[in-house]
């Protein structure tokens, strides 16, 4: 930032600046974000956090359904570990919560975990690889394998993979 020219720069409010662009961007692609997040604060404590979350429309479930703010940091008495998700995902919820310290993962902060219900999460519409048998093209179509790697080498670059 420092060599753009930033003579204060605020690398925390960069990162919610940018990141509230990124989840702008894949919105208008038609998808729903989940940001899991450590935001070093709470919206109650935290003017550009709570600023953030009401820009980007992102939800807070696990607040929503508990009405709790459990401590999630080894070392502090706060909540600062965070699934964020648009509101069109929650009703999808089966469950969700956090382990205790060093449950999972050996870390200073609590693992976030949601549970989704898939069938209402994708609507009943879920990609599962036909058998083989019932498959649309072999190997040795070469029509349609030329087509399929197309398409394959498109969306790596349109993704930028």
């Amino acid at each position: 930032m420092l060599r753009d020219g930033v003579a204060k720069p605020n690398p925390r409010q960069q990162i919610l600046t940018d990141l509230a662009t990124f989840i702008q961007e894949k919105r208008s692609e038609g998808l729903r974000p989940i940001l899991m997040m450590d935001a070093n604060g709470t919206p109650s404590t935290d003017d550009k956090f709570r600023e953030f979350l009401q820009d980007t429309l992102l939800e807070d479930p696990y607040y929503d359904r508990f009405h709790d703010m459990p401590r999630t940091y080894l070392r502090g008495s706060r909540r600062l570990d965070y699934i964020l998700m648009d509101m069109g995902l929650v009703p999808a919820i089966k469950s969700m919560g956090y382990l205790g310290t060093h449950e999972a993962v050996h870390s200073d902060h609590s693992m976030a975990w949601v549970d989704f219900d898939e069938k209402q999460l994708f609507r009943g519409k879920i990609n599962r690889p036909p058998e083989y048998k019932n498959r649309q093209f072999t190997l040795n179509q070469e029509d349609k394998k030329a087509s399929f790697m197309k398409d394959i080498r498109d969306r790596v670059e349109k993704g930028k993979i």
